[in-house]
């Protein structure tokens, strides 16, 4: 999966167009590899929406075919 196809999925899952992915640290997400976290596994990291808010999200497996998703806003514009 690229930075692009992964910023369709979570602005799917915000009901919001994301507009920027960024790792845990606020850097820009440059590959899905920098968001991988192995405990618990699945992918985490910052992202921006068309607002300017700013959200911490985790994405991950709960079997073969779920993905969960959550987010906490930690800005807002």
């Amino acid at each position: 999966m690229t930075i692009e196809e992964l910023k369709a999925v979570l602005s799917e899952q915000m009901c919001q167009r994301v507009t920027q992915v960024l790792t845990v640290k606020g850097e820009p997400a440059e590959n899905i590899e920098e968001l991988y976290q192995q405990v618990p596994a699945g992918f985490r990291g910052k992202l921006t929406v068309r607002s300017g808010s700013q959200y911490v999200w985790d994405l991950w497996q709960t079997d073969e075919d779920t993905w969960e998703f959550s987010s906490t806003q930690i800005s807002e514009r």
